[in-house]
């Protein structure tokens, strides 16, 4: 009778718990239960994370019926739902003892006075044990309509490591209570449960957040980063805060279940592994978004709605170069830094099941994907480059029809500078967002030139006067003088053989029209030196004289910009 009382007793206390909830639920404010609308701001978003991370080193909490976390409103749905995961959790916690101690105090003795006697007692041991299983069965479904709930709506991340909080505190209470292995074993179950679908929540959240960090590009260089010399904007900062803030949290939630000596490191490192660096290739699958649309046409008639950045800043925007620079170097300062840092900070999790083999796989997986991205938004913006180059480059080369009466070329050609220019512009752009790419980039526009000029003297000059091809040469190594590549760059040698090049197509020419003009073009103090080398000495003269006269020495490639 006393046990049968007690589990009546008990499961009045639960009864009126959750009659109490409904109640309160009827008269809360409705709130969205949409996660997608929970992440339409990052900067909300961040704003509750902060507000109610839990720090690792979290004590044992009281399980008083009534204490809330900082700026949760008592009549708020999340309120509701913890104050009564609380409540049941201290009606377990207080009152379910009862029922193992009876029976290990009071009913073993008893059992040696008869056999009816014995009898009885095994029947009230059986009792307890199902009455145990019956109110542990009501206490699990209510917290699983906890979980449930706050895993649905928008509620903090925080407020699931609370409610987690209070059911440790309630296995730790009924350990201390010398429960039997059965209270345990279920409390621990419970407690698994709980931590999974919490860390599910925490990583979903994550994804969900990083996804929505391209929407608040504003393509503005944080000022602190120039001092690396790694310009980069608030995007990377943005996707290190969210990720140590899960994996913080993770981390807080751990540490909460070894408290009931519970150690689901090893269990939970796969999931952990997966949603850590899924977080970062969340991250590149963004930025190449973002690529792709700075590198589309936008429809003029298209809503704001559908124009990507709606969330720059009001003041003129960075171009479409500038902000491929921007975003690479972003890719490039995740890649390199954030992401093996956080990789050292976290390595204990997530190699937590033994299997470093498949965390540092995992890193270098990530990695090449951020890589590619870098790729490709450094080939974007070497396309968007060169495409101003073309008009450049027609100007550079020579017309194809003939143009009768041109003079000898005496000064360097106005497309030259035009190239140089260009480059220069590029060079200062390089320095500002992505220095450590300003080789790479040159030299990917130079390559570019290069082939145009290439494929036009080996194919096209056939019927070019003497004055167009030896303006071309004269401007080729101007162009030379001035970017001056060192010997191990690729342009150094392409630059070597299409001169050599002009040098014997223009000696074919000036042998068959060996005129006094040409004579004097080319001097009269050297006339014993073979044509070529004439030729040579000429134009290298008329560069020289350029680059004293403009004070150009760019140095592009071999040196610091004059």
């Amino acid at each position: 009778m006393y046990i049968e009382n007690q589990a009546v007793h008990i499961q009045k206390l639960m009864s009126k718990a959750e009659d109490d909830r409904q109640l309160l639920l009827k008269d809360a404010p409705s709130v969205s239960t949409s996660d997608e609308k929970a992440g339409a701001s990052l900067e909300a978003l961040l704003n509750q994370e902060r507000s109610s991370t839990l720090p690792d080193d979290l004590c044992a909490p009281s399980t008083s019926d009534g204490e809330l976390p900082a700026d949760l409103l008592p009549t708020s749905l999340d309120a509701i739902w913890l104050r009564y995961t609380t409540r049941i959790t201290h009606i377990i916690a207080q009152h379910l003892p009862d029922l193992w101690l009876m029976a290990s105090e009071q009913l073993t003795s008893l059992a040696t006075v008869s056999d009816r006697a014995k009898h009885l007692v095994d029947g009230s041991i059986n009792l307890v044990a199902s009455s145990l299983q019956l109110l542990l069965d009501r206490y699990r479904t209510g917290v699983h309509g906890a979980l449930e709930q706050l895993s649905k709506t928008s509620s903090p991340s925080g407020l699931l490591l609370a409610l987690v909080r209070e059911v440790v505190s309630g296995c730790c209470s009924l350990q201390s209570s010398s429960a039997p292995k059965l209270v345990i074993s279920s409390f621990q179950q419970l407690l698994e449960e709980a931590v999974s679908i919490c860390e599910g929540r925490l990583h979903v959240r994550q994804t969900q957040v990083v996804a929505y960090l391209d929407k608040h590009e504003d393509w503005t260089v944080e000022a602190a980063s120039n001092k690396t010399g790694q310009p980069v904007s608030r995007l990377p900062g943005l996707l290190q805060r969210v990720v140590i803030q899960g994996m913080d949290q993770l981390q807080a939630l751990l540490t909460q279940a070894m408290r009931c000596s519970i150690n689901l490191q090893g269990a939970v490192a796969a999931k952990s592994r997966e949603a850590f660096f899924q977080s970062f290739i969340v991250f590149a699958v963004a930025a190449d978004k973002l690529a792709e649309a700075l590198t589309t046409p936008q429809s003029a008639a298209g809503s704001e709605a559908d124009r990507p950045f709606t969330a720059a800043a009001a003041a003129p925007a960075p171009s479409t170069d500038a902000r491929l620079l921007t975003l690479f170097s972003n890719c490039q300062h995740v890649r390199s830094s954030i992401l093996p840092s956080l990789c050292e900070r976290y390595g204990e999790l997530l190699a937590a099941d033994g299997a470093g083999s498949a965390a540092r796989a995992s890193l270098q997986d990530c990695s090449q994907q951020i890589q590619q991205v870098e790729s490709r938004l450094l080939q974007a913006y070497v396309d968007v480059k060169t495409a101003t180059l073309d008009d450049a480059l027609q100007d550079f080369l020579p017309e194809q029809e003939p143009v009768l009466g041109a003079p000898l070329p005496s000064t360097v050609g106005a497309a030259a500078h035009e190239l140089v220019n260009a480059l220069a512009a590029v060079e200062a752009e390089m320095y500002q967002s992505a220095p450590s790419m300003r080789a790479s980039v040159l030299e990917a526009m130079l390559d570019y030139i290069l082939g145009a000029i290439a494929s036009v003297v080996a194919e096209q000059l056939a019927d070019v006067q003497a004055a167009s091809l030896l303006q071309l040469l004269l401007d080729l190594i101007y162009l030379q003088r001035v970017i001056d590549p060192t010997p191990q760059q690729p342009s150094s040698s392409a630059f070597a053989a299409a001169i050599d090049t002009l040098v014997q197509r223009c000696d074919i020419i000036v042998q068959r029209n060996a005129g006094r003009d040409i004579q004097r073009w080319m001097g009269t103090s050297k006339a014993s030196l073979p044509i070529p080398q004439r030729i040579l000495r000429t134009v290298s003269g008329l560069a020289s004289q350029e680059i004293k006269r403009t004070r150009m020495n760019a140095a592009l490639l071999g040196g610091q910009m004059i």
